[in-house]
């Protein structure tokens, strides 16, 4: 399984550079078994054939839809997901 490398680091002293691995969107899907290999490997024709990202490969082509997109992405960069419908904003928020 091939991992992409990604590095952050900072121009002030002190700072450590960090190496994250992160898995790519397509394995995400299939180690989640939302996407079979297959499946992968058609979208992966497409988007090199058409240059668009594989997410969008995946939802036109009817594999993925956008949410479970979202939620993988999320997944590969480590941020959760908020679903604005299941949060009740505060009565204060919003008179002002």
């Amino acid at each position: 399984m091939k991992r992409r490398r990604r590095a952050f680091g900072s121009l002030r002293k002190g700072f450590a550079l960090a190496i994250i691995t992160t898995l790519r969107l397509g394995e995400i899907l299939v180690q989640a078994g939302v996407v079979s290999k297959e499946k992968l490997e058609l979208a992966l024709k497409e988007q090199r054939q058409t240059g668009e990202h594989l997410g969008a490969a995946l939802q036109r082509l009817g594999i993925c839809s956008e949410r479970t997109i979202a939620h993988a992405l999320a997944e590969q960069i480590g941020v959760e997901i908020v679903e604005l419908a299941d949060i009740t904003p505060a009565l204060d928020a919003m008179m002002t």
